[in-house]
């Protein structure tokens, strides 16, 4: 049996390069894209100022250490008579979070994360169902990992999240063994779609609408599984690699430049896939046979994975 992949509902919204460079969004709520654009960070990285009425803020992902960046940021603060309070993390991917300490220093505040292995500086551990204050405003934030073990999703009031990498503007989330974990991510895009967002702000790539939201998390949840049976239809009784899977399943569809990325999220699929069966190591730790029951029996649990209360 093989199933079809799933239509991106996002093709064609907006063009690569057309986001502007600030934005403010919804009241609140204002963001700035990193001028790090890369084939990974798609048209950069998003960065958010979160304030308050009365000028309260927190800096949600600052970025790369870039000065000009820096000089946006402060831009934004000081236009808007802001008083930043600390530096919030999605997770620690340095795209995300390199110029958290020079913030953290700057303004003489605390950053705020799901994993504080080596702060530099004052720091707060941030938990599921955690609130961030900020006069008026609120950041709730739900524990998703997957793209990465630390990683969180921010609520708004507004019911709109800051999804970090965990749902992107464009394309999808590279779920990058071993910190990524596949197993984890599908549990938190179903974590996340139980929560019912209004709309997305990501990490990278475009605001995701009101009227496009509850779709990407579908196409998000369906292009997984979609993957993930493609991993296990490219093993058989014969051994053979990760390496030769992913050619098997992409072919000449990615550029040799991402081809890293490509195994490294297949390479997650084949780590669930061992943990429940379909999949065992044959003589070393790159090579795989198929094992137990076939593909419809992958999907169904799939979606009976998908149909279980979060």
């Amino acid at each position: 049996m093989t199933i079809s992949a799933p239509d991106d509902p996002r093709i064609g919204l907006t063009p690569i390069g057309s986001m502007p460079q600030v934005v403010e969004l919804e009241e609140g709520l204002v963001r700035i894209l990193a001028p790090n654009a890369s084939p990974m960070t798609l048209d950069g990285t998003n960065t958010y100022l979160v304030f308050g009425a009365n000028g309260a803020a927190y800096l949600v992902d600052p970025g790369p250490a870039d000065s000009a960046h820096f000089g946006r940021i402060a831009a934004e603060v000081e236009s808007r008579a802001l008083e930043p309070r600390g530096v919030v993390l999605t997770h620690h991917h340095i795209d995300h979070s390199e110029s958290a300490h020079h913030f953290s220093r700057e303004w003489s505040v605390p950053i705020l994360a799901g994993a504080l292995e080596d702060p530099g500086s004052p720091a707060i551990l941030v938990e599921d169902g955690d609130s961030i204050e900020v006069d008026g405003q609120r950041l709730t934030a739900m524990h998703t990992p997957g793209h990465t073990a630390d990683h969180l999703c921010f609520m708004l009031p507004s019911r709109w999240a800051l999804t970090g990498d965990h749902v992107l503007g464009r394309g999808t989330s590279v779920v990058a063994y071993p910190d990524g974990d596949l197993e984890s991510y599908l549990q938190s895009l179903l974590h996340l779609e139980s929560s019912g967002p209004r709309g997305m702000y990501p990490g990278h790539g475009p605001e995701l609408s009101e009227e496009t939201a509850g779709d990407v998390l579908d196409y998000y949840i369906s292009h997984r599984m979609y993957r993930i049976s493609q991993v296990l239809e490219a093993f058989s009784d014969v051994r053979s690699s990760v390496a030769d899977a992913v050619r098997v399943i992409y072919g000449n569809s990615i550029p040799p430049g991402l081809f890293f990325a490509a195994e490294l999220s297949t390479r997650a699929a084949v780590a669930m896939l061992v943990q429940r069966g379909y999949l065992q190591m044959a003589g070393d730790d790159d090579h795989y046979v198929r094992a137990g029951a076939g593909l419809q029996k992958l999907l169904d649990e799939l979606v009976a994975d998908r149909r279980r209360p979060v």
